[in-house]
């Protein structure tokens, strides 16, 4: 089967999902979330040889910051010093907490390729299943295959504040 540029076939579906092989394809997920509630993200794994992070928006705070818009990326799992040496430590959790009233916060998968964040072109895509408390999510980043494991992530909801 050829694997397809996912991203135009986005383009071409106006951003709803897509299906392939049986799977059906996201470009990124809108969970519920209430003012004040927490959310738990973990990065399982990941095999790519670009890295990989969690983008979430809008209106978020994240590692103590207030911020519209983030993007956590594998090498968080390590102290600064030590990036040059190792890609990641995985599994890595965070808490992110949601300082918006829309209802809902988005997460999506990023990939750092020549010093740019890339996301929604090419391969890049997800699977979302529902877990207890939440969704895993596994990713694909922009290079045209159809593995689904260059990111895998889960999202855990707390209860709100």
């Amino acid at each position: 089967m050829t694997i397809p540029n996912f991203g135009q076939l986005f383009i071409e579906s106006k951003g709803q999902p897509i299906v392939f092989g049986g799977r059906t394809l996201i470009m990124l997920d809108r969970l519920p979330a209430e003012f004040n509630q927490r959310f738990t993200v973990t990065i399982e794994s990941t095999h790519s040889l670009y890295p990989q992070g969690v983008g979430i928006s809008e209106g978020i705070e994240v590692f103590g910051e207030r911020v519209k818009r983030a993007v956590v990326w594998e090498y968080f799992s390590l102290p600064p010093e030590d990036r040059n040496d190792t890609k990641s430590n995985l599994p890595f959790s965070f808490d992110v907490v949601c300082r918006n009233k829309k209802g809902s916060l988005s997460f999506y998968n990023m990939t750092e390729f020549k010093g740019r964040q890339e996301w929604w072109h090419g391969g890049s895509c997800m699977i979302a299943t529902d877990i207890p408390g939440g969704r895993r999510y596994r990713c694909n980043d922009f290079e045209l295959d159809d593995d689904f494991n260059d990111l895998v992530f889960t999202v855990i909801a707390k209860n709100t504040a």
